[in-house]
Order: C-alpha cells, then sequence, then structure tokens
C-alpha cells in the first residue's frame, strides 16, 4: 500500500484505497489522485484522442479517477500527445490553472510504453479506433465512450458510441452508479471540469450551431449544482477568450495544437484546426504561412492537409460574437486536390463554400470562407471519408 509524504507518493504500486483516503480537498484529491496514478503500474489505462483536446483530458481524468474510487484498481488517464504540447492547448492551460490543477502531474503519451508496460486493460474516451502504435493494444479494449462516427470496431467491449455535443456528457451518463454519482457530485474539481467542457463543446448549447443534444443538457443539468459555477455564460466567455486567443502561437504550434491523420482509400489525410484567423495569420507570417503547411505536410507524410480555421469575431465586444469557419486545402497532387476541392463544393457536401483570393498562395493551396458552420472536423471526415472513397488516379 503506498503512502503520502508532503503530497508526493513514494512507492509505485498503489491501491484504489490509498488514493481514496486523500485530501477531501476537491483540487488536491485530484492531483493527489493524479501524481499516484502517474507512478502506478500502469495496468489499466484510459485513453483519450491523439487531438488532446479539452474534452478528450477531461473525459480521460474524470471517468479514470471515478473509477478508480469505486473499484480496487487503479485507472490511469493518458493525455495522448507529448508532453510539451500541452501548453498549446491554450483552454486546457487555462482551465486547470483556474481550478489549481498540476498538469505536471497528467501521464503523457510519451510517458507509457504501449509495448512493455504490463497494459491489461485499456478504456478509449472520445475516440473509438485505435491509431499508430496504439493498435497493438486493440485485445485489451474493453470500453468505449465517444461521440464520433462510430467505425464498429472492438465489438466485444462494452460500448457508448453516440453522436452527441461533447463526450464529456456521455462520461456524466456512463457514471451512473449510486457509488460513482456519489464520487462525482462529492467532487466540485470534477464537475467544474466537465461543465466547462460540455459548454465549450456545445458553443453554450447555441442552438444555431445545432451541437448541443438532450443528453448534453441533461449531464449539465445533473453536475451544475456540485460544479461551483455561479454564471455559466461567464465561464463559457473566458474559456472561449483562452482558446482563441493563439496569437503567440508559432504557425508550427496552430498546425499541430490540434491535429488528426487518417488513410483514407490510401490517401494520407490530416487535418489541424487551429483558431487564428487567416487573415491575422497571414499579416503576421507573411509569406512563411505557406511554407510551413508545406513543411508540416512532408513531417506528417500527407497526400494532403487541411486547416479548418475556427473563430468568433467581436468576441471582446458587448455585442454578440459571431462564430466564423474558414478552410484551407493543400496538396501538391493537382489531381487529387481538385477532386476534393470540386467535391467538398457541391451542394450535396453541405460545407458552403466561398473561394477567398489569397496572394501570397499559389494553385496548390485552396483557401475558403466555410458559410457553414455547423460543420466541424468531427462531421467533416465521415465527409471526405465517403467522397475519397470513390477516387482513383
Amino acid at each position: 500500500m503506498g503512502f503520502i509524504y508532503g503530497n508526493v507518493v513514494r512507492r509505485l504500486h498503489i491501491s484504489s484505497r490509498s488514493i481514496s483516503r486523500m485530501s477531501a480537498k476537491p483540487e488536491v484529491d485530484v492531483n493527489n489522485y493524479l501524481a499516484s496514478a502517474k507512478l502506478s503500474n500502469r495496468s489499466r489505462l484510459i485513453l483519450g484522442n491523439e487531438s488532446a483536446d479539452m474534452d478528450s483530458i477531461v473525459s480521460a481524468l474524470v471517468f479514470a479517477f471515478v473509477r478508480t474510487k469505486s473499484t480496487n484498481n487503479v485507472y490511469v488517464p493518458v493525455v495522448n500527445t507529448v508532453k510539451q504540447d500541452l501548453p498549446l492547448r491554450t483552454d486546457v492551460a487555462f482551465l486547470f490553472a483556474k481550478l489549481g490543477l498540476e498538469t505536471n502531474a497528467l501521464t503523457f503519451v510519451d510517458e507509457v510504453n504501449f509495448r512493455t508496460d504490463g497494459i491489461e486493460e485499456v478504456v478509449l474516451v472520445d475516440h473509438n479506433r485505435l491509431t499508430g502504435s496504439q493498435e497493438a493494444l486493440s485485445d485489451r479494449v474493453t470500453q468505449v465512450i465517444d461521440h464520433h462516427v462510430d467505425e464498429n470496431l472492438y465489438t466485444t467491449a462494452n460500448r457508448k458510441v453516440e453522436g452527441v455535443g461533447s463526450c464529456a456528457s456521455l462520461i456524466v451518463q456512463a457514471l451512473s452508479s449510486q457509488a460513482e454519482r456519489s464520487i462525482l457530485l462529492g467532487n466540485e474539481c470534477l464537475c467544474h471540469l466537465l461543465l466547462a467542457t460540455i459548454l465549450v463543446d456545445t458553443v453554450n448549447h447555441d442552438q444555431k450551431l445545432q451541437r448541443s443534444t438532450e443528453t448534453d443538457k441533461r449531464a449539465c443539468d445533473i453536475i451544475r449544482s456540485s460544479s461551483g459555477v455561479v454564471d455559466s455564460d461567464a465561464l463559457f466567455r473566458s474559456l472561449q477568450k483562452a482558446k482563441f486567443d493563439q496569437s503567440r502561437l508559432s504557425s508550427s504550434d496552430l498546425l499541430r495544437k490540434d491535429y488528426k491523420q487518417w488513410n483514407l482509400n490510401a490517401i494520407n489525410l490530416g487535418i489541424a484546426t487551429t483558431g487564428l484567423p487567416l487573415e491575422s495569420w497571414l499579416e503576421r507570417d507573411g509569406d512563411s504561412v505557406r511554407s510551413e503547411l508545406y513543411r508540416y505536410k512532408g513531417t506528417q507524410s500527407l497526400n494532403m492537409l487541411m486547416v479548418m480555421v475556427a473563430f468568433f469575431e467581436n468576441l471582446d465586444e458587448e455585442e454578440a460574437p459571431e462564430f466564423r469557419r474558414e478552410l484551407i486545402v493543400v496538396s501538391d497532387d493537382a489531381q487529387l486536390l481538385t477532386y476534393v476541392v470540386d467535391g467538398l463544393s457541391e451542394d450535396k457536401a453541405g460545407l458552403e463554400l466561398e473561394h477567398l483570393e489569397i496572394q501570397q498562395f499559389s494553385e496548390d493551396v485552396r483557401c475558403f470562407s466555410q458559410k457553414n458552420v455547423r460543420v466541424s472536423r468531427k462531421i467533416l471526415q465521415p465527409i471526405l471519408a465517403e467522397l475519397l472513397s470513390n477516387y482513383s488516379t
């Protein structure tokens, strides 16, 4: 059994009972749990997705915390990005600092050896397909909780895949036993994390964007009174300001801060999302934007790179902010570029693209204003998968 000295765990093999006896102060309880889990034998992992956004990180953390305290096993939440990249998630950094949570106590993907760490059980949250070297864990996936398009894998696992606004809402739903619900609602910090995440993912339940579902609203109703949040609107505005304050991130940082990649019909396609408007990006970095797009495309061995730009206009003004989207499509394969751009420009694709003339870019970099702001990466990826399934060189 482990023991605590100065809030630091001194032994590697720690039972969930030792974790449950830690300080009752919510943020200290969470910090001590994270430190303990990080030093455990890591045989049971709660794994978020590779973009490692707020939804992925918070969903893994909360589910692992409650599962650990309600069982005799230690579950480790894994942030599916390298440790040095966490500060790029400006909204996550803001929220953790606000709540007094130690990001250094988190377990990052570059701190886990998926081949040699003796992993017995894996729970996937905020995605339903393992990628890259993590595919070797397929036979150890016991549970899936996700809100993306269902790829119907790991059929023997306990699976909950539902198209809601936020995976965090499904985490609230999944923690439904009396013991689990008591642990969750008994920790203000966990409820604050979940509420903040759902507000961000649903854009504060904005009806025009059609992201919020009844499941998201019910989840907020369950946790709100235990979250310590007095003004949800004010919390949302502060998170949005932190999320879209990306002017100090380099072009490289902007591209890798929230990135996902797929192989679709032998086409390596990557989609980065960023919150810095294209006009501001070009004003700041000029011609180097194009070279950085191609550098990143080459680093990831892509046939095509897309950048989805999402931002608010008038965020700091009294009038209601307007949500905007832009799309950048990059490929030196003229046939592929034309095929994808033409396909996404059709009415049935639903993006409502308007071409933007950008002097700094040549024909191999296409830019658009995306009028249908409801189409996020989660929606665009299956559209591209269907489009590219019919592509041939």
